[in-house]
């Protein structure tokens, strides 16, 4: 499962999770991706300017200036 975390301006941070499958598409398969929600934190009040990740995928440290 991959995923992607995203901070923002207004101190929120959200988790996406990346899809992808193979859709019939007339005669051919296309490989379609989307993207899903998966969490939405506000530890912030400030814009989010940087994100680190536990080596282990347990614990996130996020940060403001």
């Amino acid at each position: 499962s991959d995923g992607i975390l995203v901070g923002f301006s207004d101190g929120v941070i959200r988790y996406l999770k990346l899809r992808s499958g193979i859709k019939p598409n007339g005669n051919e398969k296309k490989l379609e991706f989307d993207m899903r929600m998966m969490q939405v934190l506000k530890p912030h009040t400030k814009p989010v300017t940087f994100i680190a990740l536990e080596v282990k995928n347990q614990w996130i440290a996020t940060g403001v200036r």
